[in-house]
């Protein structure tokens, strides 16, 4: 691999990206700066659509540049979704190194050689504000301001003390695996310090580059209040996951976890909610704040109470529905854990943190893939408040099936009325005021909390199950019953 890796550098493919939104007046400029720059490299102008016609001239441009390539998006969706493609599309075009810059005229083609320069001993290169003084002449004092707050938070809540809000980087991709970058959820200009993050957390080779940035040359500046506020909140979820769940961030080997029957699941309602590139929205980021401030400090707790009350140490269990399995952390010790969800997001998710204490895989909790009297036990968490009651009858016939006589089923059920119905409902209303159409909810409607025990013992005995418990308590806040159900030793053949 390294004498593979020495003969692509001896000759290295370079790309050049260039994210654009309404640059006509200065994409020649622009193009001409870079043709003028004394290395060996190709052009990428990413452009989301601009309305003023940016993508038309660089086609215009192509026709005496071959160097000169064009990805146009469908519309402006985002500055970190534009670096994402531009990567993406640098690894499969098979470019060994992609450097990346803004369009405004703040960052000198000019360096680009020393960009390059730098990468024969570093895995990346960022260009850098906070090496040199009087860096940002002509700058305003409220834009030298939101820079330095940006940096200064960046290095509080993070602990990397480099200039992780830039977009001029050199990437070398016989190094950094494109598999890294799905960590990274943002598609706005958190991009760059969530990016940044994943990389240092993994221990890629970060080198920096003293930048000089001039005032903006041309263009006008994108970043608006909504983004700012994004980026706060995401600041601060990163913070918040890095001390509950710090594997989200570091790079592992892309997992490909077994599927039911070896097919493919069709796609399942929790996509969104689970998946990395989430949609970047002040309502879904503080709700994932809250959500994983909630699964971490109230939830975990109280489910290692009550599983330690059910089963005993070793005991083989199922994590039906095991969405990022952040609870999981502790118990994982205790038990030997085999979890299953119908979304690969979340799978993947509860394989970055779990593994290779617990193993996930893709199946439908309603037809669970494996045989009868498999586990000594089986548990959820909010996952059964989801499904109708037809749903939640073969699903307890499920359990029933895959439990050994004598083994336990441990549900963590919402009630009818409590603090988190009363969140999530503060959440869409919010969501709903502020969205200018229609769109999915955070999660999936809640048709089913718990509302009678009467009931929930039907079931449970309609699928073989005998009802035991069912209690609330203060270390949720009142929240979930914590129902525990037992099959009958006389279940036994």
């Amino acid at each position: 691999m390294c004498q593979n890796r020495e003969r692509m550098m001896s000759n290295p493919r370079v790309l050049v990206a260039v994210p654009t939104y309404n640059e006509i007046e200065n994409i020649d400029l622009l193009v001409g700066k870079l043709q003028a720059v004394p290395a060996e490299f190709d052009i990428l102008i990413v452009d989301d659509n601009s309305p003023d016609g940016t993508s038309d001239r660089v086609v215009e441009l192509q026709k005496t540049n071959p160097k000169l390539h064009l990805l146009k998006r469908s519309g402006k969706l985002g500055i970190g979704s534009a670096h994402q493609d531009a990567i993406a599309w640098a690894y499969n075009k098979n470019y060994t190194i992609l450097v990346t810059m803004d369009a405004d005229g703040t960052h000198d083609p000019k360096l680009i050689p020393e960009f390059l320069q730098k990468l024969e001993f570093a895995d990346v290169v960022i260009g850098s504000r906070y090496l040199r003084i009087n860096s940002l002449p002509g700058w305003n004092r409220f834009r030298k301001f939101l820079t330095h707050a940006g940096h200064f938070a960046t290095c509080f809540f993070l602990k990397m003390d480099l200039d992780a809000t830039g977009a001029f980087r050199a990437y070398d991709l016989t190094r950094v695996p494109g598999e890294a970058f799905r960590l990274v959820g943002s598609r706005g200009y958190s991009f760059f310090y969530e990016s940044l993050y994943v990389l240092w957390k993994s221990g890629f080779r970060i080198v920096e580059v003293p930048l000089e940035l001039p005032a903006r040359t041309y263009g006008h500046s994108k970043m608006s209040l909504r983004q700012i506020l994004i980026s706060v909140l995401r600041l601060v979820l990163i913070y918040t996951n890095t001390r509950v769940s710090p594997e989200l961030f570091i790079y592992r080997e892309k997992y490909s976890p077994p599927v039911e029957d070896g097919g493919q699941l069709p796609s399942s309602p929790w996509d969104r909610y689970w998946g990395s590139q989430r949609a970047d929205s002040p309502i879904d980021l503080g709700y994932e704040l809250l959500a994983t401030w909630f699964r971490t400090f109230l939830i975990r707790p109280y489910l290692d109470h009550v599983m330690h009350g059910a089963y005993p140490d070793g005991a083989k269990l199922l994590h039906a529905g095991c969405g990022s399995g952040q609870v999981d952390r502790n118990l994982r010790h205790a038990y030997k854990i085999e979890a299953v969800d119908s979304s690969l997001p979340a799978v993947e998710r509860y394989h970055q943190i779990n593994h290779p204490y617990a193993s996930a895989r893709t199946a439908d909790i309603r037809a669970l893939p494996f045989e009868e009297n498999s586990f000594d036990g089986i548990y959820n968490l909010g996952v059964m408040e989801h499904f109708t009651e037809a749903e939640i009858r073969s699903t307890l016939a499920e359990f029933s099936r895959v439990l050994r006589p004598g083994g336990k089923l441990v549900m963590f059920w919402p009630r009818k009325s409590g603090i988190v119905p009363f969140v999530l409902k503060i959440f869409q209303c919010i969501e709903g005021w502020f969205s200018s159409e229609e769109q999915e909810s955070i999660v999936p409607p809640e048709i089913s909390r718990l509302s009678s025990i009467p009931q929930l013992q039907g079931w449970l005995n309609v699928a073989g199950l005998q009802f035991s418990s069912a209690s609330l308590n203060y270390r949720d806040l009142f929240t979930q019953y914590a129902v525990v159900a037992e099959k009958p030793l006389s279940a036994a053949n």
